[in-house]
């Protein structure tokens, strides 16, 4: 049975995947608002595919917080 410092190690680790998808939702994001200040008339478009590139990764955000948050919760009888 793991200790709960262990398990919290363990859940901090896990969040390191949180950098990343934060760092790429924003270059997503400044090269969405290049694109549109470069060509306005593709605003709608833009847009559309923009948001798909968002929906998947905050998916993932919000798997990978509820894996943590089971696994915390799952470990042990936190007496450490």
């Amino acid at each position: 049975m793991k200790t709960f410092i262990q398990c919290c190690i363990g859940a901090g680790l896990a969040l390191l995947g949180f950098i990343g998808i934060g760092y790429g939702l924003g270059v997503a994001g400044a090269a969405a608002l290049e694109g549109i200040a470069r060509q306005p008339e593709a605003t709608d478009r833009i847009a559309n595919v923009l948001f798909f590139l968002v929906v998947i990764p905050e998916l993932i955000l919000a798997f990978l917080l509820a894996k943590v948050a089971l696994r915390i919760h799952n470990c042990g009888d936190h007496k450490d």
